[in-house]
């Protein structure tokens, strides 16, 4: 949201206003200081409000910024404020994103960046962010995020992590299962269901496993997860 989005909200309240009767364009133009023809040109767009002249009408209708901002403009700067009050740095964004149908690429969008937690910094020294299409078959797991932060340099040592997994085809975030002979990849639906794990490449077969998760959140409201 930025002023000129506020100013326009504010015109259509006093719309609102005077075609529900409220006011007059005359008697709202006396409430505030104005002349009736600066506050028709306002109403019809002719004539932009002046900063002294928005805190007239604010005060007028009874009015803060906040109420003209939707409950959920301020939720997400609440939480993107949260975000910014703690100690975190910026990582890129892969270009393209993790999910069934979209196959790997490592191409790195170096302009296109995002604040995360200090305490990733901990985890490796080859971490990316990557935003997720839809995976239905992880959706518990992924709980609704739709950006995460990868370990390009992961080793496999927990049965709980999530990996991102090369399919060939597409790339897609499993738990991982290692036998004998292949790799069997875990969905939210079949952790206890081995006969229903895909089965895919050796464990040892180069590339198969492109990442850890380490961390997962939400692009607009900066909430977030550590895993």
């Amino acid at each position: 949201m930025n002023f000129d989005g506020l100013q326009n909200r504010l015109v259509l309240k006093v719309r609102a206003h005077i075609s529900n009767g409220e006011f007059t364009e005359r008697g709202f133009a006396r409430a505030v200081g104005i002349s009736q023809v600066h506050i028709h040109n306002v109403l019809k767009g002719a004539r932009t409000l002046s900063i002294n002249l928005n805190d007239l009408i604010l005060k007028r209708l009874g009015l803060t910024i906040f109420d003209i901002c939707t409950p959920a403009e301020l939720r997400a700067h609440l939480a993107s404020s949260s975000l910014q009050t703690r100690p975190s740095f910026h990582l890129p964004f892969l270009k393209a994103k993790i999910g069934p149908g979209i196959p790997w690429s490592r191409e790195v969008n170096s302009q296109d960046r995002h604040a995360v937690p200090c305490f990733l910094a901990r985890a490796g020294s080859n971490l990316i962010l990557a935003r997720l299409a839809q995976d239905g078959e992880m959706d518990d797991s992924l709980a609704g995020s739709d950006i995460v932060v990868f370990d390009l340099a992961p080793s496999r040592s927990s049965p709980d992590a999530l990996y991102l997994v090369d399919r060939g085809p597409d790339t897609i975030i499993r738990r991982v299962r290692p036998g004998a002979h292949k790799m069997y990849l875990a969905a939210d639906g079949n952790l206890d269901r081995p006969e229903e794990w895909e089965a895919l490449l050796a464990p040892t077969c180069p590339g198969v496993i492109r990442g850890r998760v380490r961390w997962l959140g939400k692009e607009q409201t900066g909430s977030a997860k550590p895993i």
